[in-house]
């Protein structure tokens, strides 16, 4: 007698999880989810998102100008000093006296 009721159990315990996957899943996609999901098929996605992009590639492009004129810089001080180390320019002591005034 049990034993016919174990498979009527079965079934019964599957209709009710499918029932409650079935609720799960509409409530998640009637929701904010599923409206994002919806607008982004749609091919409407957040504009804000793009005016940001917009404005980080400008913020990068400025950057690499810095990054640019900062290396430009940084090359003319090397030339500049391997230059005037050639000539035997004066080297400054721990003193703050250079060698060629003889202070």
């Amino acid at each position: 007698m049990w034993h016919d009721l174990v498979p009527i159990a079965g079934m019964v315990t599957g209709l009710l999880m499918t029932g409650m996957v079935t609720w799960g899943l509409v409530s998640v996609f009637r929701g904010p989810v599923g409206q994002a999901l919806g607008r982004r098929i749609g091919g409407h996605g957040p504009d804000h998102l793009e005016d940001e992009v917009l404005e980080l590639r400008d913020v990068v492009a400025g950057l690499a100008d810095d990054l640019r004129d900062t290396q430009e810089r940084l090359d003319f001080t090397e030339r500049v000093l391997s230059v005037g180390s050639d000539r035997g320019a004066p080297v400054i002591e721990e003193t703050g006296s250079t060698s060629a005034d003889g202070i």
